[in-house]
């Protein structure tokens, strides 16, 4: 249970007159013999869907009582997923998942009348896929569900996080998990089930719930502040819908609820835990006096739950973590219980008028499952709305304006909520807040491995037809023990289980948190392999050298053999290219791959060993009457490396240079060659000398046509301009600090900036709550942080006209930065390096950066929603309650997963960030992230670590030893980049919206290496999978291959960019004909699916519960999401995801100059 002290783990409308007679017709026309009441024909029931009459039905009110059988399944968290499903390592915690699995199976096939609902995909695919899982245990799975005892919640692969995540994995695993249980089973969940994370993000409770075709969505976890008003204002339920896209805002509403008796978890309610890790009295062991008393204890809990819940119906969740280990216990007490309220009723030992009167005269309790709650929910929705038109409402006959966060609905008994349910805190001091930062190198990694798997998954749908690229139609096959054998499959898993709440949030423990690193490390490598295949059969002639039949060799696989995708270029590290340029006799060939679906330039830097002269061509067709090829020069620069992390195998130096040409969907093919020369470039000087002393270096921009336009001159005694043809940026010439951004495109207005480094002390006070893996807290409630001053005199420039750098260390050396300027970009990149935090004075830190301006935003700023969304955020302030401020600081932080900006009627600031971070404006005019996190205590929430990285590790942890786990070797040192860009006045959507996909979505870079000698028979200039580019403000989410025997089918997802108003053009309706996405096929047939893929969005449609009044009238200057032929319309942040047939008409890849 989280957060109890036991584990320690975190716990702590109106419908028409017409209606209502149809559904009197439709309850007065069944057989008046017939136990059941079939609501058949209501709109949003399923005809197989009835109702329950109770032998109670002559009794007017009567509670329904559904108990909800569960286990909460942590992918990762104290232990690896591993050691969860086998039960390794149980000196940490005692649970094996495949027991839990094992004994929930043969326990429902004991009761006809027993349920459970499972989450985790990642564990249920391990275990049903396991070899001591009999095929007979599968078949007996498949009927369980066809009989409703085992039902689906969520059915991800994980249960993810929502603060900490970005749209693109949100997607991504919970698709994986659908397909899963639609190849094996048949089977589509109805409901989202996010009982754990810790706070519950807008995307979440929108896109996420209504787009993935779920009717409702239940947590347990929002601030406790919260969950009391709503207690209080019976509120502990509602809906969800959009804030201002009011072309759907009423279709898109869900219903959403409160778990484990709306105690702000998930568990059963006090006292009644029958699970084998529980302490608490078991009924099976107690004589029939104590029972009765036992009894009367769960239904006066039933009770207060029902006071504080809206209509006839609670659900009672009866399970928390790694529950059912034991199934049969659980179940036998749970059989005792309901059978006990039955009996103890009939016989008068009970008096359900005396606990549940005057509200309800008696109680109906049985087994149930979240869709059947929320069926029950929504036909009490139905009910409850005919009977407010009966009454008239005082003559209201339609939905009120929702002009608030939560606006109650004039026919509906549930109010609307349409902000979200961030920041968290479960009391006055304690906000999880510190989780937005925790481990800042496992949230990049996730982020490098979510974008290579959307670009693998490309190249993959459209290359793997060329040969040599495995078997795609595998990709989902689960028999005979034949699981998942596509090159992707392991980096699909890995980036879907780093997903995890206790994943990419860094709430594990360390051996967890490299676990997590390990699996996506895996599956680059896996994918990598396959990937670099498919690159080398498009561009590389397949002609046969020698050989024949099966003994053919081809020049594609014997050129170019160590092709290679450089994962660390972030350290400045690519092994193929440092060792090729070690000697004069070799050329490097660079691929570059584009995964974004509109032309792209960009300049790509490539470390190289030694100071030399380099010329960089880019692969062209020589004519546009020929189709031989030729090498274009293009510009670049050498710039030395100064390894502030001291990585040891980072390059001496790096290659910067223009790539200009990147196609959609594809690639273009670079060369780079060394000139034979022993002497070396005079502009450059050594590394040591450099750091040295204050000095501009102008450095000689490769001999070539330069398309560049970087200038650099004297503004004043302190200042100087580096401008790039879109930007004027005004450096402190001694500190090298930005201090003035300046736009000419839009107007020329400087806006003065200030960059400062800082950190909040962590809170340590003894017995009292302190910074941890979740929770922020500094020293003062609003403490003003310890800023650490860049040093004057230190600053070094490197200048040329494609890129200028300046570098800035600080007083505290454990922070540096270089402000990179890229000619003709819309942004200034600001690269940090922190670390080893020091914690020699025994003070943990909390590592910010805070930019000053002169914009007068008033408390107001802005920050994505799992990069989507952007939600105005207020200081000090909650949209659905009047909040008690005890934590300043820590209460004003939000998670950051793509941007965050301020804007007056003047100018605008946004700063886009490379993982997700925490982040605030806690002073007007003012943004900071936290970028790094260093405590010293653990913070009671059941992870037992400090976050304290370390290089080395940290040692094992026996909970019998009375030593603690010690940590091994110094802090660990971290590099980011900061994109900073500047508007005019309310300009900062659009700004950020400009730079967010470019940003996840960065160019790939494949290398390898040849002697000058070997001519490379290149077949293609460059690649392209798509006719046409894609508008400015459409993206190709994603583009993957489904198993199909007829056609060529594709899964596609496409997203509209830009939200409603934030751009006077971007932001309108935009038609994609579907045809220019696939470059030599003929498009078939184009049927919209729900977000994950897993059933048609039109039959969905007919069959969801619908909760918005029938009569409200949709208005707006734009249509509904129309499907026209092959064309569809994409409205501003929407979503759509198609099955695409397409035939092909050519017989070989097509390649585009």
């Amino acid at each position: 249970i989280k957060g109890n002290s036991m584990i320690c783990k975190r716990y702590n409308i109106i419908i028409p007159f017409l209606l209502l007679c149809f559904i009197t017709s439709s309850l007065s026309s069944n057989d008046e013999n017939s136990n059941d009441v079939n609501l058949s024909n209501l709109r949003g029931i399923k005809p197989s869907i009835v109702f329950k009459k109770t032998k109670h039905e002559n009794k007017r009110n009567i509670l329904n009582v559904h108990v909800v059988p569960h286990t909460h399944d942590d992918v990762g968290w104290l232990k690896t997923v591993d050691q969860y499903y086998h039960g390794w390592n149980n000196t940490i915690y005692q649970v094996a998942v495949k027991d839990i699995l094992n004994t929930i199976i043969i326990s429902l096939q004991q009761n006809r009348k027993r349920t459970f609902t499972y989450v985790e995909m990642a564990f249920f695919t391990k275990w049903y896929y396991d070899p001591t899982t009999s095929s007979e245990t599968r078949q007996v799975v498949k009927e369980l569900i066809q009989n409703d005892q085992l039902s689906f919640a969520n059915g991800g692969w994980c249960m993810h996080d929502e603060a900490t995540t970005h749209y693109m994995g949100m997607i991504d695993q919970t698709s994986l998990g659908h397909l899963f249980l639609k190849e094996e089973f048949g089977y589509v969940p109805k409901v989202g089930w996010q009982l754990d994370p810790f706070g519950h993000s807008y995307l979440q409770g929108t896109m996420m719930t209504h787009g993935m075709g779920f009717d409702s969505l239940f947590f347990g976890r929002i601030d406790y502040q919260d969950l009391e008003k709503r207690k209080l204002e019976s509120s502990v339920e509602g809906f969800w819908s959009s804030a201002d896209d009011t072309f759907n805002k009423e279709t898109s509403k869900v219903f959403w609820g409160l778990t484990g008796s709306y105690g702000g978890n998930y568990g059963a309610p006090d006292g009644f835990c029958f699970d084998v890790l529980c302490d608490d009295p078991l009924l099976t062991e107690m004589g029939e006096a104590t029972l009765i008393e036992r009894v009367k204890k769960f239904l006066e809990s039933v009770k207060e739950q029902s006071d504080i819940t809206i209509g006839s119906n609670v659900m009672v969740t009866m399970g928390s973590d790694f529950q059912y280990q034991m199934a049969h216990t659980n179940y036998e007490n749970l059989d005792l219980l309901l059978d006990s309220i039955e009996n103890f009723r009939d016989s008068g030992a009970i008096n359900m008028t005396s606990i549940f009167g005057p509200r309800f005269d008696d109680i109906d309790i049985f087994y149930s499952t979240p869709e059947k709650y929320t069926k029950y929910k929504h036909h009490e929705f139905l009910q409850m709305s005919a009977d407010a038109t009966m009454s008239g409402m005082n003559g209201i006959t339609s939905f009120d304006d929702a002009s608030t966060a939560e606006s109650p609905l004039s026919s509906s008994p549930w109010s609307t909520k349409t902000d979200d349910f961030f920041p968290y805190s479960d009391n006055a001091h304690s906000f999880w807040t510190g989780y937005f930062t925790s481990r800042s190198s496992l949230k990049r990694l996730e982020r490098v491995g979510s974008s290579f798997l959307h670009a693998a998954r490309q190249i993959e749908a459209f290359l793997s037809r060329e040969g040599g690229g495995g078997d795609i139609l595998s990709k989902y096959k689960g028999h005979n023990g034949q699981q998942h054998t596509s090159p992707l499959r392991l980096l699909d898993e890995g980036v879907a289980i780093a997903q995890h709440h206790d994943g990419v949030s860094g709430t594990s423990k360390q051996h967890v948190a490299y676990d997590y690193a390990k699996r996506i490390h895996a599956g680059m490598n896996d994918a990598e392999t396959y990937v670099t295949t498919l690159l080398k059969n498009v561009f590389i002639s397949s002609r046969s050298i020698y050989g024949g039949g099966d003994k053919s060799v081809f020049e594609s696989e014997v050129v170019l053999e160590n092709l290679s995708y450089c994962q660390l270029l972030n350290e400045t590290i690519c092994h193929v290219s440092q060792d090729a340029s070690k000697d004069d006799e070799n050329d490097i060939f660079v691929v570059v791959y584009n995964s974004l679906a509109l032309n792209r330039r960009e300049v790509v830097a490539i470390p190289v060993s030694r100071d030399a002269e380099y010329n960089v061509d880019v692969l062209v067709t020589a004519t546009e009457e020929s189709e031989a090829l030729d090498w274009k020069p293009v510009s670049s620069v050498l710039i030395p490396t100064t390894n502030y992390a001291d990585i040891a195998s980072a390059a001496e130096y790096a290659l910067y240079f223009n790539a200009s040409v990147l196609p959609p969907v594809g690639a273009a093919v670079f060369r780079i060659k060394i000139v034979k020369t022993e002497q070396k470039r005079s502009t450059l000087e050594t590394s040591a000398t450099r750091k040295d002393y204050y000095g501009i270096n102008y450095l000689k921009v490769s001999p070539r046509p330069v398309t560049a336009v970087n200038n650099i001159e004297e503004y004043d005694e302190g200042t100087f301009i580096v401008s790039n043809g879109v930007l004027e940026i005004f450096f402190d010439k001694s500190t090298g600090v930005a201090r003035q951004l300046s736009n000419p495109q839009v107007g020329g207005q400087r806006l003065p900036i200030l960059q400062e480094w800082g950190y909040y002390k962590s809170y340590d006070k003894a017995g009292e709550q302190k910074s941890g893996a979740y929770i922020f807290r500094p020293k003062e409630s609003n403490e003003e942080p310890t800023m650490i001053s860049p040093m004057s005199g230190k600053s070094v420039v490197f200048h040329s006209d494609l890129v200028t750098e300046v570098h800035t260390v600080y007083e505290e050396h454990w922070i540096k930065q270089i402000t990179r300027v890229k000619s003709g970009e819309p942004y200034i990149e600001v690269e940090y390096t922190v670390g080893p935090v020091p914690i020699a004075d025994g003070i943990g830190k909390e590592v910010i950066t805070r930019f000053h301006t002169e914009i007068k935003n008033n408390g107001l700023f802005y920050t994505d929603s799992n990069g989507r969304d952007f939600m105005q955020r207020k200081r000090s302030y909650r949209p659905s309650w009047n909040l008690e401020e005890f934590e300043f600081v820590a209460g004003n932080y939000y998670p950051v997963n793509a941007a965050i900006y301020i804007e007056d009627e003047k100018s605008s600031l946004c700063i886009l960030v490379d993982r997700s971070q925490g982040g605030s404006s806690i002073k007007d005019g003012t943004v900071e992230l936290m970028v790094q996190r260093r405590t010293l205590f653990d913070d009671w929430r059941g992870v037992g670590e400090a976050m304290n990285e370390t290089v080395d590790g940290i040692t094992s942890y026996d909970p019998s030893e009375d030593e603690p786990a010690r940590r091994l070797g110094q802090g660990v040192i971290i590099t980011g980049i900061h994109r900073i860009s500047v508007g005019s006045g309310r300009d900062g959507a659009s700004k950020a919206r400009a730079q967010m996909d470019k940003v996840f979505f960065p160019p790939h870079i494949f290398v390898a290496s040849s002697k000058s000698e070997i001519f490379i028979p290149f077949r293609a200039p460059s690649y392209s999978a798509v006719k046409k580019a894609l508008p400015d403000n459409i993206q190709l989410i994603t583009f993957t291959k489904l198993p199909s025997e007829k056609y060529e089918t594709y899964l596609i997802r496409l997203g509209h960019q830009y939200g409603y108003g934030e751009d006077q053009y971007l932001s309108a309706p935009v038609k994609v004909d579907m045809n220019n996405l696939l470059l030599g096929f003929d498009v078939v047939s184009v049927v919209e699916k729900t977000l994950s893929g897993n059933q048609d969005w039109e039959k969905w449609q007919e069959q969801r519960l619908r909760w918005e009044n029938d009569h409200t009238e949709i208005t707006s200057e734009w249509t509904t999401s129309l499907t026209s032929g092959n064309s569809v319309i994409l409205n501003p942040l929407e979503i759509r995801t198609f099955e695409v047939q397409a035939i092909l008409i050519e017989d070989d890849v097509t390649a585009s100059s």
